[in-house]
């Protein structure tokens, strides 16, 4: 988890900076702005 944090959740947009703002399936009230990539139905976030 040092490098990467694979997050399952729902894609809801994205910038043209590849920044992606994801809601958590498990925190419905919680969206959070990662930088990364949309793979499947799964967010890679790269650090």
């Amino acid at each position: 988890l040092k490098n990467r944090v694979i997050i399952s959740g729902i894609l809801i947009g994205y910038d043209s900076y590849s920044n992606l703002t994801v809601k958590n399936e498990e925190n419905h009230d919680s969206f959070i702005v990662i930088r990364g990539e949309f793979i499947e139905n799964m967010i890679l976030i790269n650090k």
